[in-house]
């Protein structure tokens, strides 16, 4: 990625056709299409990605959960995340969480009882090793894919 300075010819937008991204453009460069838009315009994936941690043995995902990166640090033995019905948590399609399994314990992603669907490589719904990180994208109400660095 290239260094941008952010001068006085240098604007930032949050339109929100970007979805969550920064749009950086450099006013000073004019040659673009007809409207004068810029040919240098760097999209930036905007960082707003809350991070909570998990120290127990058992957590189900809640609505703050949405697009966050959670710190699974288990001392007390082997986690398992349980993935709630849409009925109950409504997430949105497209949602990312992500996941650091910080222990050497084990972290296993469950569907909650009823529909919920979690698909993944080879049906694993385990991480791998200490340090692995995998995400939960959700693409139907009660479908999440599960993808990283599983076991």
């Amino acid at each position: 990625m290239a260094n941008v300075k952010l001068t006085a010819k240098t604007q930032l937008s949050t339109a929100p056709e970007y979805n969550d991204q920064v749009m950086i453009v450099d006013t000073s460069d004019t040659t673009g299409d007809a409207s004068g838009t810029s040919k240098r315009q760097l999209v930036v994936d905007f960082l707003k990605h809350d991070l909570r941690s998990i120290t127990g043995t058992t957590d189900t995902l809640v609505i703050t959960d949405a697009n966050a990166f959670i710190k699974c640090n288990n001392t007390g033995g082997a986690l398992t995340i349980t993935v709630p019905l849409n009925s109950s948590v409504a997430f949105e399609i497209g949602t990312k969480i992500s996941f650091w399994r910080n222990h050497t314990n084990t972290v296993t992603f469950s569907p909650a009882s009823g529909s919920v669907v979690i698909a993944s490589r080879g049906g694993s719904l385990t991480t791998s090793v200490r340090y692995s990180v995998v995400h939960l994208l959700k693409v139907q109400a009660n479908g999440w894919l599960l993808y990283g660095d599983l076991g």
